[in-house]
């Protein structure tokens, strides 16, 4: 869309015609359509459902995460000791059998399962 209008009607536009393209050119049915959750793209959404009331339309959730760890590493603690110590903890019960049994069966009562402790 470079040099073009960032519109929703636009965007629905080409998308519309890669959907054309992908039936006839490969065959194939889509049944989904995924975008990032910018303003062109929340109003193409909109528009897509419409025209296909069928369709699953999808928000990237590669976007949203990048979203979440920007909101992450914006707050005011020293979240680097916090991870340290967690992992810490996380290592601290790997190696203790009794204790890791004893909060595992906490686990089961509290969360009817068991989570696992994995290092990164």
């Amino acid at each position: 869309m470079t040099g073009e209008p960032k519109t929703g009607d636009r965007l629905l536009q080409l998308v519309l015609d890669d959907i054309e393209y992908m039936e006839e050119h490969f065959g194939v049915h889509v049944i989904a359509w995924c975008t990032d959750d910018g303003p062109d793209g929340k109003k193409m959404r909109r528009l897509l459902r419409r025209h296909f009331p069928w369709i699953m339309v999808l928000v990237c959730w590669a976007h949203q995460i990048n979203l979440i760890v920007g909101d992450f590493l914006t707050f005011k603690c020293d979240l680097l000791l916090i991870i340290a110590q967690c992992l810490e903890v996380i290592k601290w019960f790997n190696n203790h059998g009794a204790a890791l049994a004893l909060l595992e069966e906490e686990m089961k009562i509290t969360y009817q399962g068991v989570w696992a402790l994995v290092l990164p």
